[in-house]
């Protein structure tokens, strides 16, 4: 039976002649954050790329309702599109949490799961051989952490560059956020770039992390 987006299954093994009868009720509801993972076939063509994001530490790939392509890093759950994508840590450290947990808007799932100790993250923008120079295009990067569950301010503080350029310094997510397993987007538009896009990471106390970063072409 449906009724307002609930799916239910009242008792109905009353008088039932069976020897093991199982008397029982169950309903199923939407929960829009719940995990939703998959994988993709489709392989990268040659050319530019004008959207893409790296999810860190999730379960596998996953497309959000903007038309971006999350790709987990490192690959899980099956086939996705080849992007060479590179990554620098120092003792890294995994972290995965239920998207139910994160609090804030949008973009829970990508917040559920990171990882700490990075140092470096290089993302092609351009697939395939070329002879010629890559011109620089501009972009809009968004920058995706989440607030430790045990974390309090000052205990992870660090530096964040992008294309060179500094675009957080002394950022301490616990602080940002406020409060516990909060989702936090640093959002930097004009970023210029050519053949691939470069961020790099420097702590000035404790541990640098990341749970996620979305390119997208201007």
């Amino acid at each position: 039976l449906c009724a307002n987006g609930v799916r239910h299954g009242p008792n109905m093994a009353t008088g039932c002649s069976g020897s093991y009868s199982i008397f029982t009720s169950w309903a199923l509801y939407h929960v829009p954050a719940s995990d939703l993972w998959t994988y993709g076939t489709i392989q990268s063509s040659n050319g530019p790329i004008d959207r893409i994001g790296v999810n860190f530490g999730a379960r596998g790939t996953r497309r959000d309702d903007g038309g971006t392509t999350w790709l987990s890093y490192p690959n899980a759950g099956g086939p996705s599109p080849k992007v060479s994508i590179q990554v620098g840590t120092d003792k890294p450290e995994w972290f995965q949490i239920h998207p139910s947990r994160v609090k804030g808007d949008g973009l829970q799932w990508v917040a559920a799961s990171g990882v700490k100790g990075v140092t470096s993250i290089k993302v092609p923008l351009f697939i395939g051989p070329s002879k010629k120079p890559i011109a620089n295009r501009s972009f809009t990067i968004r920058l995706f952490f989440v607030s430790d569950s045990a974390a309090t301010p000052s205990d992870n503080v660090f530096n964040v560059i992008v294309q060179g350029k500094d675009v957080l310094r002394d950022f301490d997510v616990a602080q940002a956020a406020g409060e516990k397993e909060k989702m936090i987007v640093k959002e930097f538009k004009g970023i210029q770039a050519g053949r691939d896009l470069s961020v790099t990471f420097a702590s000035t106390k404790g541990r640098t992390s990341i749970s996620g970063l979305e390119i997208v072409a201007e």
